[in-house]
């Protein structure tokens, strides 16, 4: 599957990961941990001022979040975050619904959806980016996502509330891994992904370096 700009994807999910196979899953070297976000997962497609935005099975939001810097709930609060240099880019993301009086994110199940949320709401759309796909017309599927992790820091300054970079935690042990997702327990979050460092971005593939762990799976 290629990645092309403007062109939906079906982007990489995680398996679901047994907490207690985690270190021999990911070959006993270091890995990530993310939180996992309960939002609307989006890839966002940027050439200069036009933007486009798809779903994980490939509909398009592109007039809900905006399609130019003067419409949309997201674009017009995001398109100066860009970084000079970039031009073009792919980012993969949850879209998130962010309070910004408690600043804190509402979960999905929240009765309001992200996909039709108006600037009216006291809630307001955040994009939550956790990968890089293309960078000037460079593609980066093939790189490692150590790398583009990296890359990933020099595309956008975040914006509190309207565009952040998922942080990744580097760990080596079940131990953290217990840790992360008691913390997530108590932050209310959904779970834990846990990431290869070394892998690559798969489109439309499962669980190759990616695994997700939600309390219900801890037996």
């Amino acid at each position: 599957v290629s990645i092309e700009l403007f062109s939906a994807f079906k982007p990489m999910l995680a398996a679901v990961a047994n907490i207690r196979n985690v270190e021999k899953q990911m070959g006993n070297s270091p890995f990530y941990i993310e939180t996992k976000l309960d939002g609307e997962r989006i890839q966002l497609h940027k050439d200069g001022d036009v933007y486009k935005y798809f779903s994980r099975n490939a509909f398009e939001y592109t007039q809900q979040f905006g399609g130019s810097p003067l419409e949309g709930s997201l674009t017009p609060h995001i398109h100066n975050a860009f970084k000079r240099d970039i031009v073009s880019c792919i980012l993969d993301g949850e879209m998130m619904a962010y309070n910004p009086t408690a600043e804190t994110f509402m979960q999905k199940g929240s009765k309001f959806d992200i996909k039709k949320l108006m600037n009216d709401s006291e809630l307001q759309t955040c994009f939550c980016v956790f990968d890089v796909l293309l960078a000037n017309n460079r593609k980066l599927g093939k790189e490692t996502l150590k790398h583009r992790h990296e890359i990933l820091q020099t595309i956008f300054t975040p914006i509190n509330g309207r565009i952040h970079v998922v942080p990744k935690t580097e760990v080596r042990t079940m131990q953290q891994v217990v840790g992360a997702l008691n913390d997530a327990i108590d932050s209310r979050e959904e779970g834990i992904m846990v990431k290869d460092p070394l892998s690559i971005y798969k489109p439309d593939k499962r669980g190759e370096g990616w695994l997700k762990i939600k309390p219900e799976y801890v037996g």
